[in-house]
Formats: structure tokens, sequence, C-alpha cells
């Protein structure tokens, strides 16, 4: 009997494999479980939830090392007027937390602006 995989169990787990460090070969194959339209939905789904979850600014990888995006408009962020992509983890990882601090009260509220 061939077992019958699940589309959003499938993206959850490549969703936090993405989360550390990965090898091309990693991204060959994300990319080709990506190709199917149901995985590619499903992974879109378990990704919007994840940024959500996170807070308004995530880090994620790019080709030349790590973008800040706002997750409320899906573009990388600003700071110090540099749009924060390609840099190394530990400074996007700073700067996010300082992004979300400024834009959430210490009791988890969205500040006025």
């Amino acid at each position: 009997m061939r077992k019958v995989r699940d589309p959003k169990a499938e993206a959850l787990a490549w969703f936090a494999r993405l989360g550390h460090a990965i090898t091309t070969d990693d991204l060959r194959q994300f990319s080709s479980w990506r190709d199917d339209p149901a995985h590619d939905a499903a992974y879109r789904e378990v990704e919007r939830e994840g940024l959500r979850l996170r807070g308004r600014f995530v880090v994620t990888p790019d080709p030349q090392g790590y973008s800040v995006i706002d997750s409320w408009t899906g573009e990388p962020a600003t700071f110090a007027n540099a749009q924060l992509i390609g840099i190394n983890v530990a400074d996007a990882d700073d700067v996010r937390e300082i992004l979300n601090r400024r834009t959430f009260d210490s009791g988890g509220r969205r500040r006025q602006t």
C-alpha cells in the first residue's frame, strides 16, 4: 500500500528545516518539492502562518545572506536608510528584534504611530 503524503505536514517540516543552516542540495530538493502546485500552496500557507507568529519583522535566507522582511508588506525592511538584504544572520536577528520592539509595546500590543 502506498503511503499518502500530507502537503501541509511536509510544508511544516520544510519551513522548520529552512530556518536553520541548509545546503545547496537542500535548496534543490525544496525547489523540486515546491514545483508541485499543491506543495507550493501548502508552503505559502505555512509561511504566512509562521510569519504572523514570529512578529512583524522576520529574518529569511536570501541568495547573498539574510534579509529582514516586513511581514505586513512582504518587502525588505529599511533601517538607517538601507534595505536589509544580504546581511549576516547575527545582524539580521539584532535589527529584527529592534524593529519588532519598536512595533509592539511590552504587552504585545501594537504601538500607535
